[in-house]
């Protein structure tokens, strides 16, 4: 019995401390940023720490100021995006291409959405105007120079 209690810790211990993402559920989790629910799988976002800790987010706007007004206090195991095409699938921020369109508008108004490969980005920036951005740029604040 107690040699089950231990094999039943040490998977929970292990299970417990996963650096994964999770999937976001929409209509029901809140934004840890500015605490609304996230209801537009377009424009999803999650921030996983290096210790496990969750984060989501109902744009990545909103995940960009979250990360910058955490400084050097969090390091990120994952930062995740869904792609405007590819709703409520998780993408790396370092392999998505950004965009900021005033004809793409985004829920919180930063007008920013995600895409899977240059050509996507570019295909929506010549069909909506707009500005192409890393992830890099956007926590550095280029895009506030455009």
């Amino acid at each position: 019995m107690r040699y089950c209690l231990s094999i039943l810790s040490a998977i929970f211990l292990m299970t417990s401390c996963s650096v994964e993402p999770t999937p976001i559920v929409y209509g029901k989790d809140e934004c840890a940023f500015c605490i609304m629910k996230i209801m537009d799988a377009r424009f999803g976002a999650e921030a996983v720490t290096d210790k496990g800790k969750i984060y989501k987010f109902d744009s990545a706007e909103c995940m960009v100021q979250f990360t910058k007004s955490k400084g050097k206090e969090h390091s990120y195991a994952h930062l995740m995006v869904t792609h405007i095409h590819e709703p409520e699938m998780l993408h790396s921020v370092h392999e998505s291409h950004f965009v900021i369109s005033e004809n793409i508008p985004s829920p919180m108004g930063g007008n920013l959405s995600s895409y899977p490969s240059l050509k996507d980005a570019q295909k929506a920036i010549a069909d909506n105007e707009g500005s192409l951005f890393s992830w890099d740029d956007l926590i550095s604040g280029k895009h506030k120079n455009q």
